[in-house]
């Protein structure tokens, strides 16, 4: 039995840009249709008649009330009084703010903790519309046999947008050793009695990295042991944080229309990233131009990675390749690491399952020297059937990519209902993960790891299926 790891995407707090890219505009789609709208009444009216007896003011004027205009229909008329999803059921609060909308911040958090209690407590027939900051409609899927028929629609009907990213873990986990609440044992403890904190996040990520730069194109990046290594500091410029001036300019943008306009302004955190991805993107094209190199040489050896055996081939230009790596690296980086912070954090709460893995890991494989780490056969991580537990019941509760988003590409149907086109659709692995029809009342909002540990092996069987 092989280890699988599922390879995502995940940024340190990112999931307010998964959701709101895709998000459902309002009559006009481009703010500088706005603009030149505005621009042409302007020049139209003769100096004698313009407002003001100015033409920079008449662009002004007509200009600010259609975007007031398009507002107030954005935010008041349409989504009471105009919109097809209505048929859904909605959540409410009593003080709903038509600017952030149902349970959902100002900076566009997604509320993957709300869609379960939706799913739970609103009555529903699969589907679940809610809103986004802006009062933009998304709508959530809480029925698998619905989310069947949707995996099923041709990409002519749904475009798959990026994926909603998982929360780091990494603050969790130090709020809580800094707070005194849990031991190296992963119990509660006083306050009293601390410990230093353990940062793992950071180590997490370089490992992942050497991980995968092995597996896709066996090269050792060594960020475990070159903390500054150019690509995962690279890597690190990237998943930032926005701060609070880009959270507010993309909500600007989202509210008049258009946000393609916020990667062209000079803010610090675009150059960051700029500076980033060029500084990637140049490293995989020189790794690319070495393997090319290597392929060549007659004595040369023949990769098995995957880049090598994309190159073989054939059917890949250079840029081709370049993206193609750029994209393998980032899927298996971060949220890998992100699921091995989950793993570890969820083996703090539970020792006697910590206990358990370890002694188990002891019995089965070999001790591990530091200064010579070897190989470890395949086979004996195939009898590792308690971590083959663990890591999936990990993966089930604590999923890296908890949403993933679909926009209609054109109006369709779901449920006999209409689909207007641009609509966001929510298809969210946590929320399934987490329904007791399927898991059982007790293990569907929490780790049952032990139990349902000792179930699976008794049976002998595969772990369940569960989304990732």
């Amino acid at each position: 039995m092989s280890i699988h790891i599922t390879l995502v995407i995940t940024s340190a707090r990112g999931s307010y840009f998964a959701d709101i890219v895709c998000a459902r505009y309002l009559i006009i789609d481009d703010i500088f249709s706005i603009i030149y709208l505005g621009v042409a009444a302007g020049v139209y009216f003769k100096p004698e008649y313009a407002m003001c007896g100015s033409r920079v003011a008449a662009i002004t004027i007509l200009s600010t009330i259609i975007i007031l205009s398009k507002l107030f229909y954005q935010l008041f008329l349409y989504p009471r009084f105009f919109t097809p999803l209505k048929c859904f059921p909605t959540p409410s609060v009593s003080n709903h703010f038509y600017l952030t909308s149902y349970l959902v911040s100002l900076f566009f958090d997604t509320p993957h903790a709300e869609m379960k209690v939706w799913a739970r407590d609103i009555p529903n027939e699969g589907i679940i519309r809610y809103y986004i900051a802006g009062n933009l409609e998304g709508i959530t899927v809480t029925s698998p046999k619905l989310l069947s028929e949707i995996l099923k629609m041709t990409a002519y009907c749904l475009r798959l947008c990026i994926p909603s990213y998982k929360e780091s873990l990494s603050c969790v986990l130090v709020q809580e050793y800094r707070n005194g609440e849990i031991d190296s044992k992963g119990t509660k403890r006083s306050k009293t009695y601390r410990r230093h904190t353990i940062e793992v996040r950071n180590w997490a990520g370089r490992s992942s990295l050497d991980i995968i730069g092995l597996v896709g194109i066996g090269r050792d990046f060594d960020s475990l042991r070159k903390p500054e290594n150019d690509l995962s500091r690279s890597y690190g410029m990237i998943f930032t944080a926005p701060d609070v001036m880009t959270k507010a300019l993309f909500m600007l943008g989202m509210l008049l229309g258009d946000t393609k306009w916020l990667a062209k302004l000079p803010t610090r955190r675009n150059k960051t990233i700029d500076t980033g991805r060029n500084n990637i993107r140049n490293a995989a094209r020189q790794m690319i131009e070495e393997r090319k190199a290597k392929m060549k040489d007659p004595n040369g050896e023949i990769g098995v990675d995957i880049i090598s055996v994309a190159m073989q081939s054939g059917n890949f230009d250079n840029e081709n390749l370049v993206d193609q790596l750029m994209t393998f690296l980032g899927a298996g980086h971060e949220t890998t690491a992100a699921a091995r912070q989950w793993a570890i954090y969820s083996l703090c709460k539970h020792p006697e399952v910590q206990t358990r893995l370890r002694e188990e890991v002891r019995a089965y494989l070999p001790p591990i020297n530091v200064g010579n780490p070897g190989t470890i056969d395949a086979a004996a991580v195939g009898n590792l059937q308690y971590l083959n537990v663990v890591c999936n019941e990990v993966i089930r509760f604590r999923p890296s990519i908890p949403n993933t988003v679909r926009v209609a590409l054109k109006d369709t149907t779901l449920m006999g209902k209409p689909i207007p086109k641009n609509t966001q659709i929510v298809i969210s692995p946590e929320l399934i993960n987490h329904m007791p029809e399927f898991w059982g009342q007790m293990r569907a909002n929490s780790t049952q790891i032990d139990s349902w540990a000792l179930e699976r092996l008794k049976r002998a069987v595969q772990p369940a299926t569960m989304l990732s």
